[in-house]
């Protein structure tokens, strides 16, 4: 019932010690067991505040500089292989008089006590994570939100196609005002833009018109047309949409229709 202990290759041998400020320290670990002797620190050299990029060595002592989330991300890809160890090591040192039930019990707390899962997930993942974790502490995006609120289903597929035509124009209105000069207060060495208020105003409207247009589509895919003129603008609509962000047809349900309606 013994687990075996995690593949140790140089870069998973790098673990953090301890994160103070802008110096982290980490070790060299072997089967779990670290080695202070042999350690080879890891350190943050500076975090630029404008522009959000952090320059820091690996366990190799080569440099980089990237995005503090991808440092985040290379920091959590070592907590995690250190994690693992500890974890077979706890599991180790208890498992032995253990039956199987038992065992997976204790593996499942020792896990979870590491927050195994969560490393795993800021490693592989952390664009995803930090997305869940801000609509959690601030609820759902602001501009989804105001787009559900839309409601549609009095609307014919006249006027869906027709308010699907509105809420496109608009869309592309307020993405050329996000692109103008006063929508932008500062472009940063990765090439991120940063919004003025003008920005911001114009990148939630550019949002809220997009997911409505989303809507409206899924709306129409949902009809029943009563007559073939129906028929051919709910397929009209959904194809252009389909061609719009695909670039191509990739809904075989789609392309099914198009097939029967059309006899193409």
């Amino acid at each position: 019932m013994r687990q075996s202990s995690p593949d140790t290759d140089p870069e998973a041998l790098a673990a953090p010690d301890a994160l103070c400020d802008a110096a982290l320290a980490v070790s060299q670990t072997d089967r779990g067991a670290s080695k202070s002797h042999n350690a080879v620190a890891v350190r943050v050299d500076t975090y630029d505040r404008e522009t959000g990029l952090v320059t820091y060595a690996d366990a190799a002592g080569t440099l980089f500089t990237k995005p503090a989330a991808e440092w985040i991300a290379f920091m959590a890809t070592r907590l995690h292989h250190i994690a693992r160890a500890e974890c077979t090591r706890q599991f180790n040192a208890a498992c032995n008089d253990l039956d199987e039930a038992a065992c997976a019990d204790l593996e499942a707390r020792v896990t979870r006590e590491l927050r195994i899962d969560a490393l795993q997930a800021l490693a592989h993942r952390s664009d995803q994570v930090f997305a869940e974790a801000q609509a959690e502490r601030y609820g759902r995006d602001p501009a989804a939100l105001s787009a559900e609120k839309v409601d549609l289903t009095a609307l014919d597929v006249l006027q869906l196609t027709h308010l699907h035509e509105a809420y496109q124009a608009a869309r592309h209105l307020w993405e050329g005002v996000g692109a103008r000069p006063y929508s932008i207060a500062w472009r940063d060495p990765r090439g991120w833009l940063h919004l003025t208020k003008a920005g911001k105003i114009a990148d939630f409207e550019e949002q809220r018109a997009g997911l409505i247009v989303d809507r409206i589509v899924g709306e129409m895919a949902s009809r029943t047309p009563r007559n073939v003129k129906e028929r051919d603008r709910s397929l009209v609509l959904r194809l252009r949409h389909e061609l719009d962000c695909e670039d191509r047809i990739r809904s075989d349900a789609l392309m099914r229709e198009i097939t029967q309606a059309w006899e193409a």
